[in-house]
Formats: C-alpha cells, structure tokens, sequence
C-alpha cells in the first residue's frame, strides 16, 4: 500500500485556515501507523532542488584523497565526510525487532557527507564551546556552497510547515516546534550508494547483496525531509511487519518523523523504520534533511487526559549525541 500524500499548500503562511484540519488529520494519521507519508507544495523549487543534487554528485566524484580530507573525524561540531562502511545504523536490537533473531550489524554500504549552518566564533553557541555548532568543511568545488546554502534554507522554510502541522496534528499550537527551531542543529546530509557490483576507491572491494545501502533504522530527531532520486530502494516497515517500497516524483519528499518525536508525542506516534537497499545496478542519490530543534530545548512527553509520560525529559543535544555515539565510527575511537 503506497504512503499518503499530503499538500503542504494550506500550511503556507498566509494561506486561508480552511484546510489546514484536513492536512493535519492526515499527518496524525500517518503518524500513528508507518511514521511515514509524502508531501507536496512544499516550496522547494526544482532549479533548487536540482542544484544540491548536482552538487551530490560532483562531491562524490572526487578522488579519494580529496574527501578523505574533509573526514567527519577532523570536525570538532560532526561536519564532513563519512567513508563506506564507518557507520552501522541497522542495529542487534533492530535486527531482533525485525525477524525474530539476533545477528550480525553490517555495516552501511554508503559515503556521506553532513553540514549545517556555517557558523564562527561569533556565534555564542560556538563561543560557549557547545556541540554540534561550529563551522562546516567545504570541498573546492566552484558554486557548491551556493547550492547547498540555497537547499538548506528552502529545506528548513518546508520543515517549519511540517512542523506546523505536526503542532496541528497533536492539538498544538502552529507554532509550538518552530519556537524551538530558532537556533537548532538541523543537518543536511548528501548520501551515495553504489551499486553492488561495483568496486570503490574507499574499500576497494564490491558489496554483497546481502551488505544493506543503509541498514534498518529509526531516525533521532523531530523529523526528516527526504529528497530521492528516482533509482529506488528505500523502504519503510508497516504496522503489519510488511516492508513498503518508497517512490516519489521529483516533487515530492518523503517524510518521516524520528526517535525524538515519538519521546514529544508520548508514543501516539511510531518513529519510523526504514532501510535502503543496495541498488543493483546504478548509482542511488538522496538528500536528507534532519530537522531538529535547539541544542538546550528540553524533549519532554506532551501528557493529555490524565496519560502518564512514558519518557524521562531529556535535552535535544544530548540525545543526538548519544545517537551519534553508537552509529559513528569515529566517535567511538
């Protein structure tokens, strides 16, 4: 069964308040089943969006030298590149809540590259010393900041309307998320996956069929904005175990709410598990769009009619860096 899609249009600001329920009624919907739905009207334009994939692919083009200079394991605020197999989102846990039985955690067959807000010294955040706030790594490639800049900024305009009717969709008000955005570690991340058949410079050895693109995994934060290509392998799990395949048209994003969500939500919502397999025989582009709110916001489970919090509260910072601690190669030697 293929995802619900949503249209953004009637959370643009401005626009009538007719309609807004309906949207909000199906986020919740979604929510409380895969986690998971697609949207349009979103805002981004397609010369925008074109241009961060163009940028994608002249990133990974580079030799292996090049990339390896900019490692994520150079950058005191978790910006750079990440090399084939140095991270392991699938899980033992995951792996049991799948089929049943314990095994191995292969490690992702995929590079990636992750920035955010380029800030300096200036910044008080980055004065005060606070993690995940600081400068982003940048490749000698001519126009690639401009793109990732113009992406980044119309990405984060479309996540603040999902995040307006996430607040709608729990009886909240619009604003609710978007106070909490005003200084936030929001992440934009480029991802390769290289078919399986095919060698590359990093571990110069071919995948298996059986070495996930990026194992099965539920994202940390408020909620991700995915933009995909069109060579296909993403899929999400469904309340019945089923997997689903995920396809969009150039102007939709997959969206999907995180680990963080669900904490805020009490659980009313699932997080969603997904996983990507690796393509058989091209080359698989995405841009995700991790959107999170500020460092020192406080998560705590919204509570209604007398429910008990399922949660301890727990500050947004601190979460995210305790998940960056378990799937990160880097940060764990």
């Amino acid at each position: 069964m293929p995802l619900p899609v949503v249209d953004l249009a009637p959370l643009h600001t401005g626009a009538p308040q007719c309609g807004r329920s309906t949207v909000a009624d199906m986020i919740d919907a979604a929510c409380r089943d895969t986690g998971c739905f697609v949207v349009e009207g979103h805002g981004i334009a397609p010369e925008v969006r074109a241009g961060v994939f163009d940028a994608a692919h002249r990133l990974f083009a580079l030799p292996f030298d090049d990339k390896h200079r900019l490692a994520i394991g150079r950058s005191p605020c978790h910006r750079g590149y990440v090399g084939f197999d140095q991270e392991t989102l699938e899980t033992v846990d995951t792996i049991e809540t799948i089929d049943g039985s314990a095994g191995t955690t292969p490690a992702d067959h995929k590079e990636a590259f992750d920035l955010s807000r380029d800030l300096d010294d200036s910044h008080p955040e980055v004065a005060a010393g606070t993690p995940l706030y600081g400068p982003n790594q940048w490749p000698d490639l001519e126009g690639f900041r401009e793109e990732v800049d113009a992406y980044f900024a119309a990405a984060f305009e479309a996540a603040q309307m999902v995040s307006r009717g996430i607040a709608l969709a729990l009886g909240l008000d619009p604003a609710y998320f978007t106070r909490r955005m005003t200084d936030s570690v929001t992440f934009l991340r480029m991802v390769h996956y290289p078919p399986v058949a095919a060698a590359t410079a990093d571990a110069q050895t071919s995948t298996g069929a059986e070495q996930p693109g990026c194992g099965a995994h539920t994202d940390y934060g408020l909620v991700t904005l995915l933009a995909q290509d069109d060579v296909g392998g993403l899929e999400v799990r469904g309340r019945d175990g089923r997997w689903i395949e995920v396809s969009t048209e150039p102007h939709q994003l997959v969206v999907n709410i995180g680990d963080m969500m669900a904490r805020w939500s009490n659980d009313r919502w699932v997080s969603t598990l997904h996983r990507v397999r690796s393509p058989a025989r091209e080359h698989r582009y995405s841009v995700p769009f991790f959107v999170n709110p500020d460092f020192h916001c406080t998560v705590q489970p919204i509570v209604t009619d007398g429910a008990v919090a399922r949660h301890e509260p727990v500050t947004a910072g601190d979460y995210l860096l305790s998940s960056f601690d378990t799937t990160h190669a880097y940060r764990q030697s």
